[in-house]
This record gives C-alpha cells, structure tokens and sequence, in this order.
C-alpha cells in the first residue's frame, strides 16, 4: 500500500536524469563555440583559405610559369595575365606562390609539431623532478633563448646545399622554437 500520490513519468519520457542541454546536437554546439570565439573563426578562416589555395592553385593557375627562364618578361608589374607580376627571372609570382604553398604549410606543421614534442617533454621532465635536473634544464632553455633563431635561419639558408630537405628546415625550426612550449609545460606542471 503506497502513502500519497506517486509520480508517473509523463508519457515518451525515458526516465533518466539527462540534462536538457545535452540534447543540444554538436552542430549547435559547435555554431555556438565559434560565433562568440569570433578570434579563432577568423583564425581558421584565414588558415582553411591558405590551405586551399596552396592544395587547389594547381588547378586553377600554370605552374610552368614559376620556373626559371619562362617565357615571360622579367620584372612585369601586376597585369590581367600576372596578377603578382613577374620577378626578375621572369618567373609569374601567383604561379610561384601557389608552388610553393604546399611545402611552407608541410614545414610549418612538422615544425610545430616537433617543437611541441620537445618543448613539452623538457619541460614535463624539468617541473616534475624538480633539485638539479630542473636548474640544468632551465638553464639549458635559457641559453637556447638567447640564441637569434631569426639569424641563425638566415646564415643556414645563405649556405643552404642541395641536401637541404623539407624535414631538415623543419628540424632546424623546431630545435630553434622549443623553449616557449618547455616554459609553459614546466610552470603548469609546478602548478
């Protein structure tokens, strides 16, 4: 025998304790993130345009232009047919942008992404064994700091040899950009 007046769920209700909210779809979700996060929409925006125009270009634009001794006129101004112009070689500017597009976003991403990896694992292992091995690790960090990265990429360029791979510059990118990221791990994991 029951005392009172007992509550039937309403009928179509499933009886869980799900939130309203958690019925919202991810598209809605993902409208919302990006409509007040109006910084990182235009990021993206800005970064999906550059990653198409560097793997789409090729369709649209002639790349036998970019080479070395085409035949157009060196150092043309922006005309319908150039709309960059031409260097001094006579290699069509757009053509030659559109060329190298896909290799500048390869170097980036691998540098970055190597950068990370480094960055992340000095400064995990300087935050989390603390004593000697964090002062020799700072202190390593602190020294790559002062070295001109700007610099040293330009000296290696200037002496750049036909070995000089994309995963190569790459490297050399990373080993000159971790100590941001090796900071930042460090003081959250002292947090």
């Amino acid at each position: 025998m029951t005392v009172g007046p007992t509550a039937q769920p309403a009928s179509g209700a499933t009886g869980d304790s799900t939130s309203v909210a958690s019925g919202v779809g991810l598209a809605t979700r993902a409208y919302g993130f990006f409509r007040y996060n109006m910084k990182i929409t235009i990021g993206l925006f800005l970064v999906l345009i550059v990653v198409a125009f560097g793997y789409l270009g090729p369709f649209f634009g002639d790349l036998e232009k970019a080479e070395v001794g085409s035949v157009l006129p060196p150092g043309q101004a922006t005309s319908a047919e150039n709309w960059l112009g031409t260097d001094a070689q006579g290699r069509d500017m757009l053509a030659w942008l559109i060329d190298a597009t896909p290799d500048s976003l390869r170097v980036g991403v691998m540098a970055g992404a190597l950068g990370v990896m480094i960055g992340a694992s000095v400064g995990f292992i300087a935050g989390y064994y603390g004593g000697w091995i964090d002062t020799f690790l700072r202190t390593i960090t602190d020294i790559a700091m002062a070295i001109p990265g700007l610099l040293v990429l330009i000296v290696l360029a200037s002496l750049r040899q036909e070995g000089m791979t994309l995963e190569l510059m790459a490297f050399l990118i990373a080993l000159l950009s971790w100590m941001g990221a090796a900071r930042v791990i460090r003081a959250q994991v002292l947090s």
